[in-house]
């Protein structure tokens, strides 16, 4: 069954990661596996095949175990980016927000808002947060770099 247009242009959020942070650092654990293939699996079912096979690429590394929900382009935007293999864990984090968000919380951020990525040194800005037209760009150093989404 095909899924609404409206559903296929929204940014896909699924949470993938437990907490796991300690008050004075962040802990480095591999990846929560159950969680990351119950992320893929949702991912796939929502034709997100390309950003699913990223996330599955990086099996077996470490990265900070917390909350993410992740802003997901469509394959086809996608497929023009190019992405290094020793980049695939940067570029998932500047897809993601490093907190657990449903689309009704995002749905409340008015066009313009700036939010955290998952890199410390970069932020997203949000534009047309509407049930039509989606796009967002991250932010580094006050500068805006265009991110296809």
């Amino acid at each position: 069954m095909a899924l609404p247009h409206q559903s296929r242009l929204f940014f896909f959020f699924t949470l993938v990661f437990l907490l796991g942070f300690t008050r004075s650092q962040t802990l480095i654990h591999p990846f929560n596996h159950t969680d990351t293939e119950l992320a893929i699996e949702d991912m796939r079912s929502k034709s997100y095949y390309g950003f699913a096979m990223l996330l599955r690429m990086l099996n077996g590394t470490s990265m900070p175990i917390q909350e993410l929900t992740f802003l997901m382009p469509e394959d086809k935007e996608l497929s023009a980016s190019f992405i290094e293999a020793d980049r695939i864990e940067e570029f998932l984090l500047s897809h993601a927000i490093p907190m657990a968000l449903y689309f009704s919380d995002m749905s409340h951020f008015p066009t313009g808002s700036i939010l955290p990525s998952g890199i410390s040194n970069k932020m997203m800005r949000i534009h047309n947060i509407n049930l039509i037209d989606k796009t967002w760009h991250l932010i580094s150093h006050g500068r805006e770099k265009p991110r296809i989404v």
